[in-house]
């Protein structure tokens, strides 16, 4: 795993590996400071364990050192995810590392105690075996079994936290079935549009004392009714209802996008980035992702953080808009290259490419994403998905 090129440079493993230890000290700082000896704990859990009593505050530095056998694999997920040492202490990056994902976590503790504790129970009869024939042998079969699963288990938790820290969840296998993407109903105004209804304006008090647009559906289909014939008297009306009543997402929406077939491209970006930050915070991403599709040539002025513009490219690609949705994320990976959120996004779209029968479309994503990053840690799994694209092409 080490010497793998998958694990990075050996400076970028053996930061990790500092990191690591950093993390891992900080246990033994309050003992430290506290001047608690630790053979002394050890006497008090005998005492604890045979009811000889061992005293509270050293029963108190037993169960401290319980816990503290059990963060391995957490301070090696936030060690191996960080990019600075200051990065440990920042609760961004450990929400960013951990956040959401107990079931992950409880998964690779149970894999990684799992395969310890397997290994462990198929030597013993090995070395039931060497002492039954000879008690010397039997020690040279235990010392044997020790380095083994000393070996073992770093090994084993390495392997783990890699494809925990890298993958984020992406199962890295091939072919891997597509989630079938939900149907994009635009007709459900509840659901697609206000998760508190479509007629849901800010509140006056909101919007300096601007009163709620009522029956936005019906008004707006009249006015691009209305642009087909006369464009510029369309466009006012949404300004007006704009200026008039309280801010409402298919007003932001529709004055964008009449605009841009407009030839006004300078008004819709306007619109845009006035009209984004609403939509999100609102909830509103089916009309953020219009909005961003249609200024896929304009992204760089509307300027998306990196968690939104992820979110609108998941939500293009639920919808089957598949080439938009790269479009977004070849735009994130131009400006952070090294964004592996990105890449696993891209992933996505190629296997359900792949899985629509369009091998051509998958195999350019997978050609795309290794020749701008040959080195990246997917690098693997990039070129058997290619092999896999490829295969299917040629069968």
């Amino acid at each position: 795993s080490v010497v793998s090129p998958a694990a990075g440079s050996w400076r970028d493993t053996g930061m990790a590996a500092l990191r690591y230890a950093t993390l891992t000290a900080s246990w033994l700082l309050p003992m430290l400071l506290a001047d608690i000896d630790p053979t002394a704990a050890g006497t008090a859990l005998g005492g604890m364990l045979t009811d000889a009593g061992g005293g509270g505050v050293i029963g108190m530095v037993v169960l401290y050192c319980c816990f503290a056998a059990l963060t391995p694999p957490v301070f090696l997920i936030v060690a191996v995810g960080a990019e600075r040492f200051v990065d440990l202490v920042s609760p961004a990056h450990w929400e960013r590392m951990l956040g959401g994902r107990g079931e992950d976590l409880l998964g690779l503790y149970a894999s990684y105690l799992g395969g310890v504790l397997l290994a462990s129970l198929a030597l013993v009869p090995g070395v039931l075996l060497a002492f039954l024939m000879n008690p010397g042998f039997g020690m040279v079969a235990i010392l044997g079994a020790s380095v083994f699963l000393f070996g073992l288990a770093p090994g084993l938790l390495a392997r783990l936290v890699g494809t925990f820290v890298r993958t984020d969840g992406l199962i890295l296998s091939l072919p891997a079935p597509a989630k079938e993407a939900p149907e994009a109903d635009l007709g459900d105004e509840e659901d697609d549009f206000e998760p508190a209804g479509d007629e849901a304006s800010l509140p006056p008090a909101a919007t300096g004392g601007k009163p709620p647009l009522l029956h936005a559906r019906e008004r707006i289909s009249e006015i691009e009714a209305l642009f087909e014939r006369e464009p510029e008297a369309a466009l006012g009306a949404l300004e007006t209802l704009r200026d008039d009543y309280a801010a409402h997402p298919l007003v932001m929406h529709a004055l964008c996008l009449l605009y841009l077939r407009a030839d006004r491209h300078d008004a819709s970006v306007a619109v845009a980035e006035d009209a984004l930050p609403q939509l999100l915070l609102r909830g509103n991403i089916r009309l953020a992702a219009d909005l961003v599709a249609a200024h896929i040539p304009r992204l760089g002025r509307l300027g998306l953080r990196r968690e939104e513009l992820l979110h609108v490219a998941r939500t293009l690609t639920e919808s089957e808009r598949l080439t938009e949705a790269e479009a977004v994320l070849a735009h994130l990976l131009e400006q952070q290259p090294k964004e592996l959120s990105a890449v696993k996004a891209m992933i996505r779209i190629a296997e359900a490419r792949l899985e629509g029968g369009d091998g051509v479309e998958a195999a350019r994503v997978y050609r795309y994403l290794l020749e701008r990053d040959a080195d990246s840690p997917l690098a693997e799994f990039l070129r058997r998905g290619l092999d896999e694209a490829e295969r299917r092409l040629a069968s």
